[in-house]
């Protein structure tokens, strides 16, 4: 009792939350469309119902979308029926906070998130209808423990689990044939594949079925395959949204334009994006939509923003050519209107090490001159890239915050927190029964899957887990979570009080004293929510990474960012390692066009 005494004082800590000022004058909207340059204003109040905004790096393309929705809101279009699409949470707050300072309360109610929120937010608004009610998102490490469990049940000598998850992934939302993607990417025949493959995915897909779990891919495949099968469904939407408002359209792939085709004609779609800026290839994402975009959607009008305010012409010189190199014509030059000139500087250097101090130097000389670290942006390709940077600024005291580090949720102590949540969301869940029974002391694997498969035979005859068949530690967490599910942040301070001696035991040589105040952020994320299921979902969908728990840095800080993790940074002093055609295409496969494309966009941040 005195441990969980102390676990109480602890996990009863609520972190503040920010709101957005809604105090500002209506009359803002005509002040900030004057603003605009010509470009920005003839895209922001078109009447064109269907529309594509060509939006080179630094030319405002976040600020003419702000702009575009206080123009609906301003002319009639109730803030409910516009929802704003992007890439990450992130972009999609400041959508929506920027459009709510600019308005107050006339703003209240417009929608502003991912495209995955998005799609479980309809899901989630009509179960009966889509037919998933009570099923559980899963992340991708619970994907790669049924991918594993499945490939070991295969002949020996087939690719990793995590290289045949990725290919599955990729022919979904690019919408291929899976067995024609795999036998380019797994380096296996036909025969093979349909052999040894093509059952670890029928396995994969069984086992979702079985417990009612939901993938990532998932969430988008179902909106578009009844999408494509039920005009119902489209006029629901319809009847929901007048105006799509989609950012980034350049990393939009074919799965996500199977949703998009049945409600073209049901309400308006405003688009903006950047061909030049297609960095998510990976995912499948085709930026030749955007070329084509007038024969996929009849009448469409496009608009081009070509005005650079972010960089000099030196730098703008550089990186048109770049793209001119394409046999893809961009047919768009952007344009400095900075008038101060600068060119990119490239040096070559032998060792990691020594190119990691030679940028930390020409850091510490801004400093010198005035500046702050923050003005400092280093980029890389791939987060392994920054450790000798890491090591450099570590040994000279020099602070620095890493953007594309490891998301909250896929932290092992959070992860063992949700499983009990994620029981209660879900009873059916096996992975995170077995993950929940093996955090108590004398509770191994096969104690573990004896009483799983006890509780799924009692739940699949009687619609509820049998909590007396459990031990009293495990079957007191679950029943007093169950009793709070309504109000999540109270559900976690259950689950924390209760694990907190389990947990506190099992991480003491990890670093315990920095783990637990991760589940403060997690209450803290939590608040408002009133499904533990909807809580999870969301930020499995969203994910938050370790760099956003604390909010902006309170101290100046070097910037370090992965190029993926880089959209809407800009600095005044940027750094490119391994800036090699070699190190571009050595961690994916890439064709040189997308290769120039990301070189091209981390110049121009």
């Amino acid at each position: 009792m005195q441990e969980r005494s102390k676990a109480t004082d602890k996990y009863r800590t609520t972190a503040s939350l920010g709101g957005a000022d809604k105090s500002k004058p209506v009359s803002a909207t005509v002040s900030l469309l004057n603003s605009l340059n010509e470009q920005q204003r003839v895209a922001a109040t078109t009447e064109s119902r269907q529309t594509l905004v060509r939006a080179g790096a630094g030319t405002g393309k976040t600020l003419t979308i702000v702009a575009r929705c206080a123009h609906l809101i301003e002319s009639g279009v109730q803030p409910q029926q516009i929802q704003a699409l992007t890439f990450t949470r992130k972009s999609a707050a400041e959508i929506k906070s920027r459009v709510e300072n600019l308005l107050g309360v006339q703003a209240a109610g417009l929608n502003a998130s991912t495209f995955h929120s998005w799609c479980m937010t309809l899901i989630r608004g009509n179960e009966d209808t889509w037919g998933y009610k009570g099923w559980t998102v899963i992340d991708p490490e619970d994907q790669l423990t049924i991918f594993k469990i499945a490939r070991g049940r295969c002949e020996p000598g087939l690719p990793p689990a995590a290289s045949i998850m990725n290919c599955y992934s990729f022919a979904r939302n690019a919408q291929q044939r899976f067995i024609q993607v795999a036998v380019d990417r797994l380096g296996l025949t036909r025969d093979q594949i349909e052999e040894f493959i093509v059952p670890v995915i029928r396995d994969y897909e069984e086992v979702k079925r079985l417990n009612r779990y939901i993938d990532y891919d998932d969430v988008l495949a179902i909106v578009g395959m009844q999408l494509q099968a039920s005009d119902k469904l489209a006029e629901w939407i319809g009847k929901m949204y007048s105006h799509l408002l989609i950012d980034e359209m350049q990393d939009t792939n074919p799965l996500q334009w199977q949703i998009l085709r049945p409600l073209v004609s049901r309400l308006s779609l405003y688009c903006v994006g950047d061909d030049a800026q297609s960095i998510y290839g990976f995912r499948g994402a085709d930026f030749a939509s955007i070329y084509n975009f007038q024969d996929i959607i009849p009448g469409s009008k496009i608009y081009k923003l070509t005005d650079n305010y972010r960089s000099t012409q030196g730098i703008l010189d550089i990186s048109n050519w770049l793209l001119r190199q394409s046999p893809l014509s961009y047919d768009k030059d952007l344009v400095a209107q900075r008038s101060e000139e600068s060119t990119p500087a490239l040096e070559t250097f032998g060792a990691e090490q020594t190119a990691a101090n030679r940028v930390i130097d020409l850091v510490e000389e801004t400093v010198n001159e005035g500046e702050k670290l923050k003005d400092n942006l280093i980029l890389v390709r791939a987060s392994y890239i920054a450790r000798a940077v890491e090591q450099v600024c570590l040994q000279r005291e020099i602070p620095y915050r890493f953007y594309g580090g490891y998301k909250l949720l896929e932290s092992a102590h959070i992860r063992d927190l949700l499983s009990a949540l994620r029981i209660v969301a879900n009873p059916l869940d096996q992975l995170a029964w077995l993950r929940y029974l093996m955090l108590f002391p004398k509770i191994g694997e096969v104690s573990a899957k004896r009483l799983m498969d006890e509780q799924i035979a009692h739940l699949r005859a009687h619609s509820d887990i049998d909590y007396s068949a459990l031990p009293s530690p495990v079957a007191d967490t679950l029943s007093d979570i169950r009793q709070h599910q309504n109000v999540v942040p109270e559900a976690i301070t259950v689950a924390a009080e209760h694990l907190d001696p389990v947990l506190e035991k099992n991480y003491r040589n990890q670093n315990w004293d920095r783990r637990w105040p991760d589940f403060l952020h997690l209450k803290s994320l939590a608040h408002g929510h009133t499904s533990v299921a909807g809580f999870v979902e969301q930020y499995i969908i969203d994910p938050v990474f370790s760099t956003e728990l604390t909010g902006e840095p309170s101290e100046d800080a070097v910037i370090i960012s992965t190029i993926h993790s880089s959209k809407g940074m800009e600095a005044n002093h940027v750094y490119l390692l391994h800036a090699s055609p070699a190190s571009f295409q050595r961690h994916e496969p890439l064709t040189a066009t997308r290769s120039k494309k990301i070189a091209g966009y981390s110049m121009l941040r």
